[in-house]
């Protein structure tokens, strides 16, 4: 796989198994607005690689609400798309926040599933659908993905600028970060 194949990626090797770990997916959507099959590609990637390897591991470091598609949708065709494709576990990036942290909870009540949204330097309180969701562990600091009788570790941290380019609202940015991510 390589950004010659219509999809941008990061290939991280965790033992034997390859992860992938995509960012600004919503970028990649600009280019399916007009090619649609491009994310079809992508899939088909994807499924190629979880069948070749004995483990994989699909990660997404966020910034997944860019581009028109995106936009024009608030996230939700991006969130079908991704449910299709079995994310393990997905960062929460400044542009999460672009439209609110109400379309942002909804985003992440869209998965109901396994997928963990992660980012250890970010206080939930004054939002309460957003703590609803660090109640219920479907955002958290850090988390364990566990597949084939592998485990990765996956820890988030989200942009200690969000206040001043983003709308998190009431969320808070903890300073911290290194020490958070420990």
């Amino acid at each position: 796989l390589d950004a010659r194949m219509g999809a941008p990626y990061l290939k991280a090797i965790t033992g034997d198994h390859p992860a992938f770990i995509t960012t600004g997916l919503g970028i990649l959507l600009e280019a399916l607005f007009a090619f649609v099959v491009t994310m079809a590609a992508f899939a088909t990637l994807i499924d190629r690689q979880r069948a070749a390897a004995k483990t994989t591991f699909l990660l997404d470091s966020g910034d997944m609400f860019t581009g028109t598609l995106s936009v024009l949708t608030q996230g939700e065709a991006l969130m079908e798309m991704m449910t299709v494709m079995g994310y393990d576990a997905m960062g929460v990036g400044n542009h999460e926040f672009d439209f609110g942290p109400d379309v942002l909870a909804n985003f992440i009540i869209g998965f109901a599933g396994e997928e963990k949204f992660v980012s250890a330097n970010l206080d939930f309180m004054a939002e309460p659908e957003l703590q609803f969701l660090v109640d219920q562990e479907a955002i958290v600091p850090s988390t364990i993905v566990r597949k084939g009788g592998e485990w990765i570790g996956v820890v988030g941290a989200t942009t200690p600028r969000l206040r001043t380019i983003s709308s998190p609202r009431n969320v808070e940015v903890l300073d911290n970060v290194a020490e958070l991510v420990q």
